[in-house]
């Protein structure tokens, strides 16, 4: 079974572009994600307690 390999570059006029909407999209997954999390800690809380 070969196994094949495709590289492929982003031109230099591209690059900052795709940084930054790269950088957008990981900050908006950290907020979804650290929210969620808070959320669902905060929740477990207040069931624990609420007994």
């Amino acid at each position: 079974m070969p196994l094949n390999l495709k590289v492929t570059y982003v031109p230099d006029s591209k690059f900052w572009s795709l940084q930054w909407r790269e950088f957008g999209v990981l900050i908006a997954m950290t907020a979804v994600l650290s929210l969620l999390s808070l959320w669902w800690v905060r929740r477990r809380l207040v069931r624990r307690h609420g007994r």
